[in-house]
């Protein structure tokens, strides 16, 4: 998997598994609840072996906080999973 954040978009690629989305979307939610933030999810791909697995387009009515996308980054690096920062 494959994270970028920007202030207010997280793509994540490369997701292999229905779970591993699953576990994702979760770990958002969880770190963005109760900030007042709207979330909208988008999906595309599919997971398996063949081709470059699910990829979710998450957008955001407002922009990250330095405090939230720190946050994130430091979530997905324990995770093991790469994440490139532009804003």
């Amino acid at each position: 998997m494959i994270a970028e954040i920007k202030e207010n978009e997280i793509i994540i690629r490369r997701i292999s598994t229905h779970i591993d989305a699953r576990d994702i979307i979760e770990i958002i939610n969880n770190t963005l609840e109760g900030k007042n933030i709207k979330i909208i999810y988008s999906f595309e791909g599919s997971p398996g072996p063949l081709g470059e697995g699910i990829i979710i387009k998450i957008k955001l009515n407002t922009k990250l906080s330095e405090v939230d996308i720190a946050a994130l980054k430091k979530i997905f690096e324990l995770k093991k999973i790469p994440v490139k920062v532009t804003i």
